[in-house]
């Protein structure tokens, strides 16, 4: 599956992913520049459609604090990567079974 966006909107993009995964198991979400509560809106519209065995990675310009126990509820797992000032890396999975 691929997304794409609309000229000038960020959205969901599929890209090379880390070693770590192939890029059929990485979608990943830009909401840098994005105003509350869009960033969450927007990540669990993706998240609603992602199938197990995926991961979202989200970009965020701070570490998204509401979101985190939103995910927790949905029964998701997270690991946070702070990469710089500007950029942090959320990426999101389904719990294991």
């Amino acid at each position: 599956m691929w997304f794409f966006r609309a000229e000038g909107e960020r959205g969901p993009e599929r890209v090379s992913a880390p070693s770590e995964h192939s890029d059929d198991e990485v979608i990943v979400l830009d909401v840098r520049g994005l105003e509350p509560p869009e960033p969450m809106i927007r990540t669990f519209e993706v998240l609603a459609t992602m199938p197990r065995g995926k991961t979202l990675v989200q970009l965020n310009v701070r570490v998204p604090r509401f979101l985190l126990p939103k995910l927790d509820e949905q029964g998701f797992v997270y690991e946070i990567r702070e990469q710089s000032a500007d950029l942090v890396r959320l990426f999101i999975h389904h719990k294991p079974d």
